[in-house]
């Protein structure tokens, strides 16, 4: 019974997972890091895509970077003509 109970759980979280990664919005991210090692900041700040940058605390800085080519190579979910398995599904 065990068994499945946890195959039902891992088919429910593939389709979870593969549903949000369809819902990406690529146009939407953000090109950051968290920096901490002082060398690094020093290189992430010599970049010619640097943007100014955010000191959170003593040890940790955010580098925040200029936004690279946006590849759309995800489906546009439309929820006017959302199927599964052929059948209309109305949210």
């Amino acid at each position: 019974m065990v068994r499945d109970e946890f195959e039902s759980d891992v088919a429910k979280l593939q389709a979870n997972a593969a549903f949000g990664k369809s819902m990406e919005q690529v146009k939407n991210q953000v090109n950051a890091r968290l920096i901490h090692d002082p060398n690094k900041l020093a290189k992430a700040v010599c970049r010619p895509n640097f943007r100014p940058t955010e000191i959170i605390n003593d040890d940790l800085t955010m580098v925040r970077g200029t936004r690279q080519p946006v590849t759309l190579n995800k489906p546009i979910f439309n929820p006017r003509n959302f199927k599964i398995n052929n059948v209309p599904v109305l949210l």
